[in-house]
């Protein structure tokens, strides 16, 4: 009991830290709109990119989830991995296959790289994408996927596939909100 209280104390510090830097990026945002009369130009501060990916061999899940339950998938990956002594090869992900992305339900797959392909039961295919990272964390995500959609439809490109993010530092990493960094790729080609 006294480390189920201990854990749930660290959750809680963890929401409210994330919290707290919502409401700073909200004060900003606001800030910002009070002195320029644009409330978009959050998204200026994202540098989209194309790249060429890799080719990523995974151990997935995917069903209608809400965020909240990420960690009981990821939960389930890990010991996926653990019982069938297979070896992760660092990257921890989501691809989102709704149009529309609902935090509280929406068509999402949760990902672990792993070495084994024979064991994968998805190859992520290595592609053309607008990709960007975003600092900060996950509650303002959506800057960063704005910030994409804004640039493709300025640009020559249309997406082909679900968008993914892969998180490179987390709270895992004993690191504060602030600090987390999620890679975001979109899947694209040049518009016909």
């Amino acid at each position: 009991l006294a480390r189920q209280l201990a854990q749930q104390i660290e959750r809680l510090r963890r929401q409210v830290a994330e919290t707290q830097y919502v409401i700073t990026e909200l004060e900003h945002h606001l800030l910002n709109l009070e002195r320029t009369g644009d409330i978009m130009s959050y998204q200026d501060n994202y540098e989209i990119h194309l790249v060429n990916t890799d080719a990523i061999t995974v151990v997935s899940c995917r069903q209608k989830m809400s965020v909240n339950d990420f960690g009981t998938y990821y939960g389930t990956l890990f010991e996926k991995i653990a019982k069938e002594q297979l070896h992760p090869s660092g990257k921890v992900m989501a691809l989102y296959h709704d149009k529309e992305f609902d935090p509280a339900c929406s068509d999402i797959e949760l990902a672990v790289s792993i070495q084994e392909s024979d064991k994968a039961n998805r190859i992520i295919p290595g592609e053309l994408c607008a990709a960007t990272t975003h600092y900060g964390p996950y509650a303002s995500l959506t800057d960063a996927y704005a910030a994409v959609v804004k640039w493709l439809g300025e640009s020559e490109y249309e997406v082909v596939d679900c968008p993914y993010e892969i998180y490179r530092k987390t709270q895992f990493d004993k690191l504060p909100p602030n600090e987390w960094e999620t890679d975001i790729f979109f899947p694209v080609r040049k518009k016909n």
